[in-house]
């Protein structure tokens, strides 16, 4: 049936992407556990930290731009601010120069909670990544570098 291509499947331990795939998993079945005990899920927290992060460099913080700072879609955001909102976490007003945008603001519970989630997070990562010892510093560059992609 025409022409066949000879391909070997490489070694999943030999593949980049497929160690990624899986070093992935691990990360988000134990981030989630980290995050239990505050009642976040790992994108909520994405968005609150991103949130507390931008609040200090500028206000308001409309809901387009922690959706473009976090990388995340901008439906997906909606839908999760939404339920921030709901949560009292976040609240969620008309921004004053743009009446279609909306301005984003933690509110003290929320930035409670992700203070103190943060707290469990950076002890949950220092640990993850000791794996690299002192290339930790290198592993976070490349990372860097593929993310910026």
């Amino acid at each position: 049936m025409g022409l066949k291509i000879k391909w070997k499947i490489p070694n999943p331990k030999e593949s980049a992407g497929f160690t990624l795939w899986r070093a992935h998993n691990v990360w988000q079945r134990d981030i989630k556990a980290v995050l239990k005990p505050y009642g976040l899920t790992h994108v909520q927290y994405v968005l609150l930290a991103g949130l507390l992060w931008m609040e200090q460099d500028s206000e308001p913080v409309t809901q387009n731009q922690l959706a473009a700072f976090v990388e995340a879609d901008e439906m997906m955001t909606s839908t999760v601010v939404r339920k921030l909102v709901e949560d009292g976490l976040m609240v969620r007003e008309v921004h004053l120069d743009d009446a279609r945008a909306r301005s984003l603001g933690l509110t003290g519970v929320g930035r409670e909670r992700v203070l103190a989630a943060s707290e469990s997070v950076e002890t949950f990562e220092s640990n993850f990544f000791r794996v690299f010892g002192d290339s930790v510093g290198f592993f976070h560059e490349g990372m860097l570098a593929l993310s910026e992609k």
